[in-house]
């Protein structure tokens, strides 16, 4: 009995030491994950930003030429 104790002391620490290691490596695999996805998803939100953004400064260059227009008049 006295070796038996030490032996599953043992084997109960090497079982919370894998249990611990693989919600570790699920967490940095999850974070991986829901990042890459979430960098989808936002990417086309960036590009569509960007885009109206442009249209923007294009519309503002568009009054612009307009009022020099009726400036001139």
């Amino acid at each position: 009995m006295s070796r038996l104790c030490p032996a599953i002391d043992i084997f109960d620490a090497n079982r919370r030491a894998r249990v611990q290691a693989e919600q570790n490596a699920g967490q940095v695999w999850q974070d991986t994950v829901l990042r890459r996805l979430t960098d989808r998803k936002l990417q086309p939100l960036a590009d569509e930003e960007r885009r109206f953004l442009q249209a923007l400064v294009a519309y503002d260059v568009a009054i612009d030429c307009v009022l020099h227009e009726l400036t001139n008049y």
